[in-house]
């Protein structure tokens, strides 16, 4: 098995004479004329979440803009190469997209907890009140 790695910064496999592909390595893009670096101020989309091409996923503050940075492929976010408030120079990995991932293959959330019952149904129902006649 040969792996490799193309110039458009994609990841595959080889498998006898086919190809998998993995995913596509985004690195972080140009911020302005005079802006080399900036700090990851959060990402909007999460590992294991869907993001379509031109969506936001994660926002990169400067010493002057704050900017948002765009997924290049549509897919699965896989991997983060930087954590929150760690600062980033243009250029360097930013974030690994498995562009093989479809919206709907994206793992799925964990489904909510079941709702605690009503306070009306739990509460103890009160014991009838005898009231005495009156002669």
């Amino acid at each position: 098995m040969a792996a490799g790695f193309n110039q458009q910064n994609m990841f595959y496999q080889n498998f006898n004479s086919s190809a998998r592909f993995f995913g596509t390595v985004q690195q972080v893009p140009s911020m302005g004329d005079s802006i080399s670096e900036g700090v990851i101020e959060s990402y909007v989309k999460n590992v294991g979440e869907f993001a379509a091409a031109d969506e936001v996923i994660a926002r990169i503050e400067t010493d002057k803009v704050t900017v948002d940075i765009l997924a290049t492929h549509s897919g699965v976010i896989t991997k983060y190469f930087a954590e929150e408030g760690d600062v980033v120079e243009v250029g360097v990995d930013f974030a690994e997209i498995d562009t093989d991932q479809t919206a709907g293959a994206a793992p799925a959330t964990p489904a909510p907890a079941a709702e605690a019952p009503k306070a009306a149904e739990t509460a103890p129902t009160p014991a009838p009140v005898k009231q005495e006649a009156t002669p």
